[in-house]
């Protein structure tokens, strides 16, 4: 229900909340919850809407890539 890969400009949907309560309903592992997370705002947005985990895979990937040599352990810190 999302786009996949971050956006700094992006949204969250604001039924995360309700979508996650609903999945929770049925789900018997730990609920990740990734798609467009691109900025802190965004993770705590997704870990306060009761996710167990955020995933910002593309983010990180773009944070590396653009990171000078020797800065990327840094950069995604």
């Amino acid at each position: 229900m999302g786009t996949t890969g971050s956006s700094d400009k992006g949204k969250l949907n604001s039924a995360l909340p309700d979508i996650i309560a609903r999945v929770r309903e049925y789900a018997t592992v730990p609920l990740a919850v990734g798609f467009g997370v691109a900025t802190r705002e965004h993770f705590d947005t997704v870990a306060d809407a009761g996710a167990d985990g955020v995933v910002i895979g593309s983010r990180l990937v773009s944070v590396i890539k653009n990171s000078p040599v020797g800065e990327a352990s840094k950069n995604v810190e």
